[in-house]
């Protein structure tokens, strides 16, 4: 015995209803999947040495550190709404508060040509060309008998980062969901990570006192904190840390090594 027509068309017509819907949740999917495990494999934020055969180069160490921001790693401030990037948002921080840092500390010790290309305000593929243009101008300085980064540029800089944390703790710390955190804490976090890497070149290259010594310790501690989530809570909860006001705190003590380093830098 067969079953009426109408019964048949009526299962044809619900499954062809399926189908849109079956078709929309796979796209969904796959762009969900694209997204994600695009920012899985984007992300990195390297606390490694920038590999360069003058490690005791200020230059050569800026040069290899924005050449692997930028080449090796995808630079990836102000990315278009379809690369993966796009959902990313400690990294973007951090390698502009890289890429900010080095234009301050290139221009301080005379580079101008490269700082300015450092300070490029094009969009995110041109600004990239020309970080990697202002890498092959401190790489070919590097070795020459050009004056080194003044210890008061690298100062001054670790003091502005610890401003700029210490700053948003006062201005947001009644607020435990401060969804800016993460940007001010990995920004600084990228000025004192570059900060530490020139820091610690000039050391191998001249020698240097305690003060500095100790610095270089600082840093590195204020560099290593990594955290899941940033928390800008107050300062007196018992209930969570705020970790900009911890990143301070070691900005602070390396900021005052620094000024009491007598004869490390020139």
């Amino acid at each position: 015995m067969t079953r009426p027509m109408s019964a048949d068309l009526k299962k044809l017509f619900s499954a062809a209803l399926r189908v849109p819907a079956f078709l929309g949740a796979t796209v969904c999917s796959a762009v969900l999947c694209y997204y994600i495990a695009g920012a899985v494999l984007t992300n990195r934020i390297d606390l490694s040495a920038p590999k360069t055969d003058r490690p005791d180069d200020q230059r050569a160490v800026l040069a290899a550190l924005i050449e692997r921001e930028t080449v090796k790693h995808v630079y990836t401030p102000d990315p278009l709404f379809y690369e993966p990037a796009a959902v990313l948002d400690n990294m973007p921080a951090f390698q502009q508060g890289i890429i900010a840092a080095a234009a301050r500390l290139t221009e301080a010790s005379g580079d101008a040509e490269a700082a300015a290309l450092l300070s490029e305000p094009a969009d995110r593929r041109a600004s990239a060309a020309a970080f990697r243009r202002a890498a092959v101008l401190l790489r070919e300085k590097a070795g020459e008998n050009a004056s080194p980064i003044p210890l008061r540029a690298v100062r001054d800089l670790i003091a502005d980062a610890r401003e700029r944390l210490l700053r948003h703790v006062l201005r947001r710390e009644m607020y435990f969901i401060d969804l800016k955190a993460d940007d001010v804490f990995y920004f600084a976090k990228g000025e004192l990570y570059t900060a530490f890497l020139v820091l610690r070149a000039a050391k191998r290259g001249e020698g240097t006192e305690t003060g500095v010594e100790k610095a270089l310790f600082l840093l590195q501690r204020a560099v290593a904190l990594q955290p899941p989530l940033v928390l800008n809570v107050s300062p007196s909860s018992q209930f969570a840390p705020n970790h900009l006001a911890g990143a301070g705190f070691y900005a602070g003590g390396a900021l005052e090594a620094v000024e009491s380093a007598e004869g490390g830098l020139k």
